[in-house]
């Protein structure tokens, strides 16, 4: 019943304002709805004050924490497992210092001025070069698998919000950023803030500001304040680019744990090299933009699926594990390429065995046929020679099975191998019989006419191979 009430429900909803994506869109994010009332400071007075002073209590109220619990010198004094000053020499200070003694010793010893940095690595109990123990950080803040789940999501949404591929790289970058922003900080898809220029990263330049406020014009419809009209078409569309909104969400990542454990185990400053971490006013914080940046790193220039993009298909290369490439998503592991090769080959295989053993059958066919239709050309030559006064049937018959044994060996070029072996028969015919040219010519012109007229549709000798 459902089933088929859907489709009358849904157009009654539309010639109402198309509630029920109003209903949904609502739904989805009351949780965000509820957060702003509460924080807005003009809700503060009046009936307002009152309800917001009821349902404060019961609204959880969120929030990115980026403050670290890593110490400061204000708090220098303050107890832990000794005291955070002998925590961060144990664990910081003291093993940088003796990494540092370290290589400079193995750079005197060996004149090797590239020699890297030998440390711990806590996430894998092993001596290591600091390269590989650094990039085992990241990995562990941000695995390779996140990085691909969040592009390949932030792709989607913006392929679904820009699906005729009008935006450029620069518009695609920002508006992603914006994005996974809103998403990480339990903000809504609201299209009405979209316009607004002063919301989007620091550092846009005007020009791409105006092209997005334009591309979110063009999208839904707005009264002269830049309000959203209340329309079923902006209601559909703004629930539809809702939900891939919330589909970033669900996939953006907070590490602040992870980083905590890093720092307690004495990473501190290659995760301040790698950008992850800064110090403002003496206090250490997580650099949310970085780590946003590394999730959105394969979200490409442009959509594929546009008309006239470079989308995916049968037979194209899979460059996504290339670094050099715009469609790169992240390394390859060990082998990847020669599986991917090997996958194609078996896929080809599979849709075209099928085919060529159609072919190789039918190809068995008409070699049967032929040998069938020549032996019957060959019994009936045999019998129009004896027909030719002096030369008997057995003169011809050397030739006849020649000609026979080539049609069953080969088929590709049997015009040009029959032809030989004919010349050099009647070659050796006309010798043997000198004393009556006639009956030769005779012979020819008769053996001509009968391959010539075997086969009208398509003779299987012509007249021609013979002159």
């Amino acid at each position: 019943i459902g089933r088929e009430a859907r489709p009358h429900l849904t157009k009654l909803s539309d010639r109402f304002g198309g509630r029920h994506n109003q209903l949904g869109y609502y739904a989805d994010n009351m949780p965000s709805f509820l957060q702003d009332f509460v924080n807005n400071g003009q809700n503060r007075h009046g009936w307002k004050g009152k309800l917001r002073e009821m349902i404060a209590p019961f609204i959880p109220q969120f929030g990115l924490q980026d403050r670290l619990s890593t110490g400061t010198y204000q708090t220098i004094d303050q107890p832990a497992e000794f005291n955070q000053a002998t925590q961060r020499s144990i664990v910081d200070a003291i093993p940088g210092y003796l990494s540092r003694i370290l290589q400079e010793l193995r750079k005197v010893r060996t004149g090797n001025e590239d020699i890297g940095r030998e440390v711990f690595d806590f996430t894998t109990g092993k001596f290591t070069v600091e390269s590989a123990a650094n990039e085992n950080l990241m990995n562990r803040i941000i695995p390779k698998s996140a990085v691909r789940g969040a592009s390949s999501t932030i792709n989607d949404a913006l392929n679904t919000m820009d699906e005729d591929g009008t935006l450029s790289p620069e518009a695609r970058k920002v508006l992603s950023e914006r994005l996974l922003r809103d998403a990480s900080t339990n903000k809504r898809f609201d299209p009405e803030a979209y316009l607004r220029s002063r919301e989007y990263a620091s550092g846009t330049s005007p020009e791409i500001a105006k092209e997005l406020e334009e591309f979110f014009r063009g999208k839904f419809d707005y009264d002269e304040k830049g309000n959203l009209n209340d329309s079923s078409k902006n209601h559909k569309l703004r629930q539809d680019f809702s939900q891939v909104f919330l589909d970033i969400r669900s996939v953006s990542r907070d590490p602040i744990n992870e980083i905590n454990r890093l720092i307690n185990t004495g990473h501190t400053e290659p995760l301040r090299a790698m950008g992850i971490i800064t110090t403002e006013e003496g206090q250490d914080r997580i650099n949310y933009p970085r780590i946003w940046e590394i999730l959105r790193s394969g979200v490409t220039d442009n959509n594929p699926w546009a008309d006239g993009g470079d989308g995916w298909y049968e037979g194209k290369l899979d460059r996504s594990g290339d670094s050099s490439h715009k469609s790169f998503v992240g390394p390859h592991y060990p082998g990847a390429e020669v599986a991917w090769a090997k996958n194609k080959i078996s896929r080809f295989r599979t849709k075209y065995e099928p085919e060529e053993q159609a072919a190789r059958d039918k190809m068995a066919k008409h070699l049967k046929t032929m040998r069938g239709r020549f032996g019957s050309a060959a019994q009936s030559v045999k019998d129009q020679v004896g027909t030719f006064g002096n030369l008997t049937p057995t003169d011809f018959t050397d030739g006849i099975k020649s000609y026979s044994q080539m049609f069953s060996n080969t088929v590709g070029g049997y015009a040009d191998k029959l032809k030989g072996g004919y010349q050099a028969f009647v070659g050796e015919q006309v010798t043997k019989h000198q004393e009556a040219p006639s009956y030769v010519a005779k012979g020819m012109q008769e053996l001509t006419d009968l391959y010539s007229s075997y086969d009208p549709t398509q003779p299987l000798i012509k007249g021609i191979d013979f002159s």
